[in-house]
Protein backbone atom coordinates (compact mmCIF):
# COMPACT_ATOMS: atom_id res chain seq x y z
CA UNK A 1 0.00 0.00 0.00
CA UNK A 2 1.19 3.46 0.05
CA UNK A 3 -0.17 6.92 1.19
CA UNK A 4 0.40 10.61 1.25
CA UNK A 5 -0.95 13.15 3.24
CA UNK A 6 -0.37 17.04 3.84
CA UNK A 7 -1.88 20.20 4.60
CA UNK A 8 -1.10 23.94 5.19
CA UNK A 9 -3.15 26.30 7.11
CA UNK A 10 -6.88 26.32 5.50
CA UNK A 11 -6.20 23.07 3.25
CA UNK A 12 -5.36 19.68 3.80
CA UNK A 13 -5.05 16.00 1.36
CA UNK A 14 -5.01 12.59 1.96
CA UNK A 15 -4.60 10.07 -1.12
CA UNK A 16 -3.94 6.49 0.10
CA UNK A 17 -4.23 3.17 -1.52
CA UNK A 18 -3.65 -0.48 -0.78
CA UNK A 19 -4.01 -3.94 -3.09
CA UNK A 20 -4.03 -7.23 -1.71
CA UNK A 21 -4.34 -10.83 -3.14
CA UNK A 22 -4.91 -14.62 -1.54
CA UNK A 23 -4.76 -17.96 -2.63
CA UNK A 24 -7.25 -18.50 0.01
CA UNK A 25 -10.07 -16.45 -1.16
CA UNK A 26 -13.26 -18.15 0.09
CA UNK A 27 -13.23 -21.16 2.56
CA UNK A 28 -13.32 -23.72 -0.02
CA UNK A 29 -15.87 -27.04 0.38
CA UNK A 30 -12.81 -29.70 0.52
CA UNK A 31 -9.32 -29.27 2.15
CA UNK A 32 -7.87 -28.59 -1.23
CA UNK A 33 -7.95 -24.91 -2.12
CA UNK A 34 -9.02 -26.06 -6.08
CA UNK A 35 -9.98 -22.59 -8.00
CA UNK A 36 -10.02 -20.05 -5.00
CA UNK A 37 -7.36 -16.72 -6.28
CA UNK A 38 -8.74 -13.49 -5.55
CA UNK A 39 -7.62 -9.88 -4.92
CA UNK A 40 -8.65 -6.77 -5.26
CA UNK A 41 -7.77 -2.72 -4.46
CA UNK A 42 -9.20 0.28 -1.65
CA UNK A 43 -8.47 3.76 -2.98
CA UNK A 44 -9.06 6.90 -1.14
CA UNK A 45 -8.95 10.66 -1.50
CA UNK A 46 -9.95 13.47 0.15
CA UNK A 47 -9.74 17.42 0.64
CA UNK A 48 -10.44 19.06 3.97
CA UNK A 49 -10.65 23.26 4.00
CA UNK A 50 -11.46 25.21 6.54
CA UNK A 51 -13.50 28.00 6.09
CA UNK A 52 -12.31 29.91 9.33
CA UNK A 53 -11.94 28.60 13.05
CA UNK A 54 -15.01 26.73 13.25
CA UNK A 55 -16.11 25.56 9.93
CA UNK A 56 -15.08 23.02 7.86
CA UNK A 57 -15.62 21.57 4.44
CA UNK A 58 -14.45 17.56 3.34
CA UNK A 59 -14.84 16.01 0.23
CA UNK A 60 -14.25 12.59 0.15
CA UNK A 61 -13.69 9.82 -2.82
CA UNK A 62 -13.42 5.91 -2.15
CA UNK A 63 -13.39 3.66 -4.42
CA UNK A 64 -13.18 -0.56 -4.31
CA UNK A 65 -12.84 -3.40 -6.22
CA UNK A 66 -12.12 -7.34 -5.66
CA UNK A 67 -12.45 -10.32 -7.94
CA UNK A 68 -12.47 -13.67 -6.80
CA UNK A 69 -12.64 -17.18 -7.95
CA UNK A 70 -15.41 -19.56 -5.85
CA UNK A 71 -13.49 -22.37 -4.54
CA UNK A 72 -14.60 -26.11 -6.48
CA UNK A 73 -14.33 -29.54 -5.33
CA UNK A 74 -12.46 -32.04 -6.70
CA UNK A 75 -15.51 -33.13 -9.07
CA UNK A 76 -16.20 -29.43 -10.21
CA UNK A 77 -12.19 -28.98 -10.92
CA UNK A 78 -12.04 -31.93 -12.89
CA UNK A 79 -15.31 -30.65 -15.53
CA UNK A 80 -13.01 -27.45 -15.91
CA UNK A 81 -15.61 -25.11 -13.47
CA UNK A 82 -14.69 -21.45 -14.12
CA UNK A 83 -17.15 -19.09 -11.08
CA UNK A 84 -15.98 -16.18 -10.58
CA UNK A 85 -17.17 -13.07 -8.54
CA UNK A 86 -16.48 -9.47 -9.78
CA UNK A 87 -17.38 -6.57 -7.16
CA UNK A 88 -16.64 -2.56 -7.51
CA UNK A 89 -17.85 0.25 -5.07
CA UNK A 90 -17.36 3.90 -5.49
CA UNK A 91 -18.72 6.65 -2.98
CA UNK A 92 -18.19 10.63 -2.93
CA UNK A 93 -19.29 12.45 0.24
CA UNK A 94 -19.16 16.13 0.72
CA UNK A 95 -18.88 16.53 4.31
CA UNK A 96 -19.96 20.66 6.40
CA UNK A 97 -19.02 21.12 10.04
CA UNK A 98 -19.69 24.08 11.75
CA UNK A 99 -19.18 24.06 15.51
CA UNK A 100 -20.04 27.58 18.43
CA UNK A 101 -19.01 27.18 21.98
CA UNK A 102 -20.71 24.75 22.89
CA UNK A 103 -23.03 23.03 19.85
CA UNK A 104 -22.03 21.23 16.91
CA UNK A 105 -23.44 20.77 13.27
CA UNK A 106 -22.90 18.62 10.71
CA UNK A 107 -24.13 17.88 7.49
CA UNK A 108 -23.11 14.80 4.67
CA UNK A 109 -24.46 14.77 1.39
CA UNK A 110 -23.07 11.42 -0.52
CA UNK A 111 -23.55 9.10 -3.53
CA UNK A 112 -22.62 5.79 -3.82
CA UNK A 113 -22.12 3.13 -6.72
CA UNK A 114 -22.17 -0.41 -6.47
CA UNK A 115 -21.93 -2.94 -9.16
CA UNK A 116 -21.07 -7.12 -8.77
CA UNK A 117 -21.02 -9.78 -11.20
CA UNK A 118 -21.12 -13.06 -10.71
CA UNK A 119 -19.79 -15.03 -14.14
CA UNK A 120 -20.02 -18.38 -14.56
CA UNK A 121 -18.34 -20.73 -17.30
CA UNK A 122 -18.96 -24.49 -17.35
CA UNK A 123 -17.86 -25.66 -20.21
CA UNK A 124 -19.66 -29.08 -19.50
CA UNK A 125 -22.77 -27.46 -17.78
CA UNK A 126 -23.81 -24.05 -18.78
CA UNK A 127 -21.34 -22.55 -21.73
CA UNK A 128 -22.09 -18.92 -20.24
CA UNK A 129 -23.85 -17.17 -17.62
CA UNK A 130 -23.53 -13.85 -16.04
CA UNK A 131 -25.76 -11.90 -13.03
CA UNK A 132 -24.81 -8.26 -12.73
CA UNK A 133 -26.01 -6.34 -9.85
CA UNK A 134 -26.11 -2.91 -9.74
CA UNK A 135 -26.82 -0.36 -6.90
CA UNK A 136 -26.82 3.31 -6.75
CA UNK A 137 -27.55 5.08 -3.84
CA UNK A 138 -27.88 8.71 -2.29
CA UNK A 139 -28.07 10.23 1.36
CA UNK A 140 -28.35 13.32 3.05
CA UNK A 141 -27.51 13.17 6.83
CA UNK A 142 -27.59 16.27 9.32
CA UNK A 143 -26.95 15.78 13.18
CA UNK A 144 -26.94 18.96 15.66
CA UNK A 145 -25.24 18.71 18.99
CA UNK A 146 -25.62 20.52 22.20
CA UNK A 147 -23.02 20.43 25.77
CA UNK A 148 -25.35 21.49 28.61
CA UNK A 149 -24.64 21.38 32.06
CA UNK A 150 -21.53 22.91 32.28
CA UNK A 151 -20.30 19.85 29.58
CA UNK A 152 -22.06 17.27 32.05
CA UNK A 153 -25.29 16.95 29.63
CA UNK A 154 -24.88 15.81 25.86
CA UNK A 155 -27.85 16.64 23.48
CA UNK A 156 -27.88 15.05 20.00
CA UNK A 157 -30.32 15.13 16.87
CA UNK A 158 -30.42 14.22 13.86
CA UNK A 159 -32.04 12.79 10.48
CA UNK A 160 -30.95 10.77 7.39
CA UNK A 161 -32.80 10.24 4.31
CA UNK A 162 -31.46 8.02 1.55
CA UNK A 163 -32.12 6.77 -1.79
CA UNK A 164 -31.60 3.19 -2.90
CA UNK A 165 -31.89 2.57 -6.86
CA UNK A 166 -30.94 -1.66 -7.27
CA UNK A 167 -30.95 -3.39 -10.51
CA UNK A 168 -30.49 -6.91 -11.20
CA UNK A 169 -30.41 -8.27 -14.43
CA UNK A 170 -29.54 -11.71 -15.51
CA UNK A 171 -27.59 -13.00 -19.01
CA UNK A 172 -27.27 -16.56 -20.17
CA UNK A 173 -27.69 -19.07 -22.77
CA UNK A 174 -29.51 -22.73 -21.96
CA UNK A 175 -28.29 -25.15 -19.84
CA UNK A 176 -27.74 -28.05 -22.30
CA UNK A 177 -27.76 -31.49 -20.41
CA UNK A 178 -26.34 -34.31 -22.15
CA UNK A 179 -28.72 -36.18 -24.85
CA UNK A 180 -31.69 -33.47 -24.60
CA UNK A 181 -32.86 -31.40 -27.53
CA UNK A 182 -34.18 -27.97 -28.29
Amino acid sequence: GAELGGHTERWGFYIGSRAHRSDWYFSPPEIPALHDHGHGLQNLLQIDYRLDQKTDLRFSLFGNCAQGEFPNTTMQQGMARDARQHLWNQRAQFSFNRSWNASNLSVQLAESWARSLYVQNDRNLAPFFHYPRYGVNGSLRADYTVLRGGGRHLLKTGGEGFLLRPREEAVGNEIMMPGSSR
